[in-house]
Formats: C-alpha cells, structure tokens, sequence
C-alpha cells in the first residue's frame, strides 16, 4: 500500500555484533516510521516484530553479491523455499508491506551461478506481497524495463513498480535525476546514499561523495513523491550517528517537513545521551 505521504527510515541489518532489533529500538527514538530488512531477523523474529508497532517495513530478497544466491537460482531451492515460506508466515507480525528484487544478475557472484528469470518470477509470484523490482550496478535502464515488461505478464498486479536505487543508476553513468523523470509513474520506493562516480559506497551525504542529492531531492519533492525511501547507508562506525542522523533529517526536510521539525526536536534530546553512549 502507497502511503499518503513518503516514508522515510534505514535498511536494518546486523552491524558491529548488534542484533536488527536492537538498532531498530535506537531508530525509534528519533521517530523513524518504516525500515527495511532482511533475512537477519528470523534468527530474532519475535522480539523484532514486538518493536514493529507502529511501523511499516519492505523485505529486501537475499542478493547473490551478499548471500551466495537469490529466488534467480534454481540450485538454492531448499533456501529460497524457506526465506518465501517465513515472509509468507511473519509478513503480518513484521508489517511487510512490499518485497524487493533485483534481477537476475549471476555476475555479481564469486564463482559461476545457474540464474534463471523464469525461476525468479514464479518465486516471486509464490509470495503473497507486492514486488518492486530494482535496478542494478551496471544494468541500463533498458535491460529494467525489459524484465519489468517479462515480469508484469506474470506477477499482473503484485507487480507493484521500480525500486529507483539512485547510487546504482550513477556508478553505472546515468544521471539519477534525468532518470528518475523517465521513471516517475513506475516508482513506488527509492534507494538513496552517497557514493561515487565509479564506487557504490553507501555514504552518508556529508562525506564527500558525489551523488546529486539536492538536486534528486528537489525533484522528487517536485513530482510530490509519497512511496518509501530508503537509507542504504553503512556508517564506518558507531562514532559515525550523527552523520548517519542527519542524512536522515535532510531527506526528510525535502519530503515531509512536519516530520522534520519533530525528528530534529527529538535527536537534539538525546544527541548527548548517544554520544556518551559510543564514546
């Protein structure tokens, strides 16, 4: 479901030994209202979704470059049966909205992987979500289209748009905003971090990188853009809150000003609190 107005949170992973569930709690202090996870929190799936009150979550499929495989590759059954049957069985307990997948893209792996795109959309039509499909490092924005055409014949309606990853477009040479003009009546969620122009580094925006966010946050703001964004950052460090804060307080200053003002009030509350904590 499309909310009224964009939703703006984090990927939330395992980082530094800490569990999903315990940077989710740290999240909602400062008033974060969607997230979106992974596999990591079935190791943990009753004490997340105790926290998930409140908010709304994407599910992130398993990525070959990260997991070793994806629902693309036929010889990962076994896995892919079991990651779709706890999305299906936990989608309501961890309010999972929508999933997201990439295409089939077997050379993101160390070694040779069997991929398949038939494999990948009867797995993705076996899940009882909406789908966005995402695009990739080094895939132009044609080869999108063209499996979203191939995927619309046969997810129909659960085929719900494009997750437009901003960093992956401009690592790969595209002009995000340019891009996001064309793609504007098909995207529901946003990947957004900073990066270079040949690095997808997930920085915050205060780092130095190269991403055109103001200009990509004042057209989405143009177009009136109400889908999910999505942080993808990775901060270097625990020391590294505030700049992981404050890209999020910049999103939201573009997309939900109301929202700003209250998150800003309550991060400069317990800012100090946070730094004697990691200090």
């Amino acid at each position: 479901m499309i909310p009224k107005r964009a939703l703006v949170g984090f990927t939330v992973d395992k980082y530094e030994g800490l569990m999903p569930s315990t940077i989710l709690s740290g999240l909602k202090l400062v008033g974060v209202n969607y997230i979106e996870i992974t596999k990591t929190v079935f190791a943990e799936v009753e004490e997340f979704s105790k926290k998930m009150r409140g908010l709304r979550a994407g599910f992130h499929l398993p990525l070959i470059y990260e997991d070793g495989w994806d629902l693309s590759c036929p010889d990962f059954k076994e896995q892919i049966d079991d990651v779709i049957g706890k999305i299906n069985r936990y989608k309501d307990d961890l309010r999972v909205q929508h999933v997201i997948a990439h295409p089939p893209e077997p050379e993101a792996a160390a070694g040779a992987i069997h991929s398949s795109l038939d494999f990948l959309l009867e797995n993705l039509s076996r899940l009882q979500v909406p789908a966005y499909l995402e695009n990739v490092p080094h895939g132009t924005p044609e080869d999108l289209m063209s499996f979203y055409s191939k995927a619309k014949e046969k997810l129909g309606d659960q085929l719900a748009g494009v997750c437009f990853d901003a960093p992956h477009l401009f690592v790969t040479g595209y002009d995000p905003v340019d891009q996001f003009k064309q793609w504007n009546g098909h995207i529901g969620c946003v990947h957004l971090s900073d990066c270079f122009r040949n690095d997808d580094v997930h920085l915050p925006f205060n780092k130095g990188g190269e991403l055109p966010i103001d200009s990509l946050l004042a057209e989405m703001k143009a177009h009136h853009f109400n889908g999910y964004v999505t942080l993808e950052i990775k901060p270097e460090s625990l020391h590294d809150l505030s700049a992981y804060i404050d890209s999020y307080l910049k999103v939201l200053a573009s997309l939900s000003f109301g929202k700003y003002l209250r998150a800003k009030a309550r991060w400069l509350m317990i800012r100090p609190i946070v730094r004697h904590f990691v200090s």
